[in-house]
């Protein structure tokens, strides 16, 4: 499930979707556990392109840990 802040849909012919800025994608997975989760949840942000695009690979990674 992807979740969108700060983008919006620019209109015209080829509309597509832009971002302002920021933290603009939530990417959430289920599974049964917590490392298969998060594996899905980098297989769908390997999906995912834009100019400037930044992400975390340590969300998650405490709740392994414990």
């Amino acid at each position: 499930m992807v979740f969108q802040a700060g983008t919006k849909l620019e209109s015209g012919p080829n509309s597509k979707l832009v971002t302002g800025g920021g933290r603009v994608l939530g990417i959430t997975a289920w599974d049964s556990n917590i490392e298969a989760a998060i594996k899905k949840v980098y297989q769908a942000v390997d999906c995912v392109r834009f100019e400037g695009m930044q992400f975390r690979r340590d969300i998650g990674q405490k709740a392994i840990k414990t």
